[in-house]
């Protein structure tokens, strides 16, 4: 038996409709509801961001996905003022100006103090703010020996101190870059990762609250193993077969557990019932379902999912889920 649960504004107005649909519904209404940026030839684009890389937005307009990079943007005005100033955050922090980063995520709290970008970001900048002056200039040394060998392809992961035995030694993982994305290639048992739930073949997509989707190598060992950070937090991306009952009842009885809508992040497992098919596959509350079958959930209206779900009845369906975790340094 599933508990019942307050439905947000959102799925007031569309039960059966994805929280992304939802937002092509307004923006096709001419609604105020928008994110907006500006180009730098004064273009002016509506539409919601729903993914934020390092060089690039991915913006859901009402004629469709939107790929722009940042270099060729004036300015950005989010719909809600905590994403704009936690946006504010994220510009000193990419600067190095952790103290103004920390100002801005905090101002993001107090607007909305559940909202996880601010909060990762706050702990980030924090962290930095405590870093002693001579551990910056001996990071500043070693991402500048560590770039020089990465550019002249040169691997560092047998040189005694690099950043790589570093994660490897304290976090307890390997990385390889793989089509833009970076990929768990090892997880040393016992470790902090394998603590955590981390499993080979997961990828990785963001620390601390940002995407590292289209960073480079250096960029994202550097934030792996940032000197005197005593945890990580991390999200992951991993594919789960489920294997179904061959029983009658709803969805939520043949999964063994309950699926909601998250204003920020979509399809969301809201409530586990730790003997249910879910489980038993490795799904935890919370994760997000980011795919069904191989389908993106993003736009995928409700009664789609139930409706793949039930047909896997007595067979087995896949899950695209992300989950985050953290992970504390052996030191």
């Amino acid at each position: 038996m599933f508990l019942s649960h307050n439905i947000s504004r959102f799925e007031r107005n569309a039960v059966c409709t994805t929280f992304f649909a939802v937002i092509l519904y307004f923006l096709g209404s001419n609604s105020s509801f928008a994110d907006t940026i500006v180009m730098k030839n004064n273009e002016h684009i509506k539409g919601v961001v729903v993914e934020e890389y390092k060089d690039r937005f991915i913006l859901s307009t009402a004629d469709g996905e939107k790929e722009i990079l940042r270099d060729r943007i004036r300015n950005i005005i989010f719909d809600l003022e905590e994403q704009n100033l936690a946006s504010l955050g994220d510009f000193y922090q990419d600067r190095g100006l952790f103290r103004k980063a920390y100002y801005y995520y905090g101002k993001a709290l107090e607007l909305n103090p559940d909202y996880k970008k601010a909060k990762e970001g706050l702990n980030y900048a924090g962290t930095h703010i405590q870093q002693t002056g001579r551990m910056k200039k001996l990071s500043h040394i070693q991402r500048l020996n560590e770039q020089a060998k990465w550019e002249k392809g040169i691997s560092t992961s047998s040189d005694s101190g690099s950043m790589e035995d570093e994660i490897r030694d304290n976090l307890g993982i390997a990385l390889k870059n793989v089509k833009e994305s970076f990929e768990i290639s090892n997880v040393v048992s016992g470790s902090p990762a394998s603590k955590a739930g981390i499993h080979k073949g997961d990828i990785i997509l963001a620390i601390w609250g940002r995407s590292i989707s289209y960073m480079s190598p250096i960029e994202v060992l550097e934030k792996l193993a940032a000197p005197g950070v005593m945890d990580i937090q991390m999200t992951f991306s991993r594919r789960i077969m489920v294997n179904l009952p061959n029983i009658g009842g709803s969805y939520e009885n043949l999964l063994g557990a309950k699926l909601g809508f998250s204003e920020m992040d979509g399809l969301v497992v809201e409530e586990l019932c730790p003997t249910g098919a879910a489980s038993k596959a490795g799904v935890k509350k919370d994760d997000v379902v980011s795919g069904l079958q191989g389908r993106s959930t993003r736009y995928m209206p409700m009664n789609d999912v139930v409706r793949m779900i039930n047909s896997g009845r007595g067979d087995t369906i896949f899950l695209q889920i992300k989950r985050d975790v953290v992970l504390w340094k052996k030191f």
